[in-house]
């Protein structure tokens, strides 16, 4: 009868509404179907929620807040976040702007005399000027250039006068440094939410610390030197990319320090030993360990903007929710595409060493043409691994050279290193131990290791 009817002229009707009967079947199956996927995709997302929960518990349950620096591991329970924080609190003064949200609603716990060395170290202005800090290191530090325009020594002065102004909150740094713990509170369930504390004047203390260093007697700027080291070794401890890299760049300012401190003269063979047997001590983060951190601080923020927040969210808060996470199905491919990628990064982080570089190379290529939108938001890791990799090359130059040291006290000269073809053609010829920015030095006479540095 329909096929008659479509047939004759007028029969076009009954076709339109066999037809649209047939879009609106594959309409309702195509919903169904997209229902199922959602139902499917929704499941996902509350399992990943579950194992979240259950991956930040372990993390807590096999964090050591007790930790060993190169000055010693002090034995009491005390924390060394209070005095950082007095630090972070003084250093910020007049400047309540940078201050973390929370210390908005109710004070931190502080040092009991913070309120006196703000006082003491009050500002002139509306707030402390922290960005010419590193400008003291200019002449002192290698490869530092010196601006000697009337701009840039006004910089220094500025710079100069800053130090001597908040030299008195420095303590806070050797304060915490004799502390048992180091436990900065990360906030795990807020993942990438977490409050961290504000770096910038951590890093400043870290130049004003350095900057001293070259102000004190040798023996002293030691101490001090491997005191910015241990700081900077604290400040990674927050379990979070960015602390890991700015503490990086706080223990390199300490290696800088170091060796600016080892040229000079009036140390005696116990002083070069105590550099070569602190730094033995230094361990720089696993970086398999920060992607793993990075992973699961990822995944709780897209869980909490999916409307899945975890608990322990900071008082007054509100989780936010984006609308396009709250597509399942949507939410669940980004999510599986991330972890996947950062499960790909902790693969090459596990590389040797000398296959990392074209294998993050490669990362770097399939990230670049990866459809998924997040991956957006994974930030270098291989710059990560190179400042890494650059940290432990750091000490352990500076224990090379504290050994050359050793050598030249016992031997009248600094060791020599065997050379390639002189101007006569004859080879072996010596020439003074050199180091070179981010290579490993040679080795003393004869090739061994010293046994001072057996173990790296």
């Amino acid at each position: 009868m329909s096929g008659e009817n479509c047939t004759k002229a007028g029969g076009k009707g009954t076709c339109c509404r066999n037809s649209g009967l047939g879009c609106l079947g594959a309409i309702l199956l195509g919903g169904f179907l997209l229902g199922l996927l959602s139902v499917n995709a929704s499941a996902r997302l509350d399992a990943r929620l579950t194992q979240a929960k259950q991956e930040i518990s372990e993390v807590r349950a096999r964090t050591d807040d007790r930790r060993a620096t190169v000055l010693g591991t002090p034995a009491n329970d005390d924390n060394a976040v209070v005095d950082y924080q007095g630090l972070e609190w003084v250093l910020t003064a007049g400047d309540e702007a940078s201050r973390r949200v929370s210390w908005e609603r109710s004070r931190p716990e502080l040092p009991g005399d913070v309120d006196k060395v703000e006082k003491q170290t009050k500002p002139k202005r509306k707030k402390h000027s922290l960005d010419n800090t590193s400008r003291l290191m200019e002449g002192i530090f290698p490869g530092t250039e010196i601006d000697d325009s009337p701009r840039g020594r006004r910089k220094l002065a500025a710079a100069k006068a800053l130090f001597w102004r908040v030299r008195p909150a420095l303590r806070y740094v050797r304060s915490g440094l004799k502390r048992g713990k180091c436990d900065w509170g990360t906030q795990l369930e807020m993942g990438m939410e977490s409050e961290i504390p504000n770096l910038r004047p951590m890093r400043a203390a870290a130049s004003l610390m350095a900057y001293e260093a070259s102000l004190q007697e040798p023996r002293d700027a030691i101490q001090t030197g491997l005191e910015i080291v241990a700081f900077g070794t604290d400040l990674g401890r927050q379990g979070t990319l960015i602390g890991s890299m700015v503490g990086q760049k706080v223990s390199s300012i300490g290696f800088k320090s170091l060796n600016h401190t080892l040229a000079r003269p009036g140390l005696e063979a116990r002083d070069y030993r105590r550099v070569i047997e602190a730094l033995g001590t230094y361990q720089v983060a696993s970086i398999t360990d920060l992607i793993a951190a990075e992973r699961l601080a990822g995944v709780v923020t897209v869980l909490g903007l999916s409307g899945r927040p975890l608990s322990g969210r900071l008082a007054g808060s509100e989780p936010r929710e984006e609308a396009v996470f709250k597509f399942s199905l949507f939410t669940a491919r980004e999510l599986e595409g991330y972890e996947h990628f950062l499960g790909r990064a902790q693969e090459v982080a596990s590389l040797p060493k000398t296959r990392r570089p074209a294998a993050w190379e490669t990362l770097t290529a399939e990230l670049s043409a990866s459809p998924y939108v997040l991956v957006k938001a994974i930030p270098n890791l291989r710059t990560l691994d190179s400042n890494l990799l650059e940290s432990e090359s750091e000490a352990r130059i500076v224990r090379i050279l504290a050994a050359a040291h050793l050598v030249r006290l016992e031997k009248g000269a600094f060791p020599q290193q065997s050379g390639g073809p002189d101007s006569r053609g004859r080879r072996g010829s010596p020439r003074p131990l050199r180091v070179e920015r981010g290579g490993v030095p040679p080795l003393p006479p004869g090739g061994q290791p010293s046994p001072l540095l057996d173990g790296g």
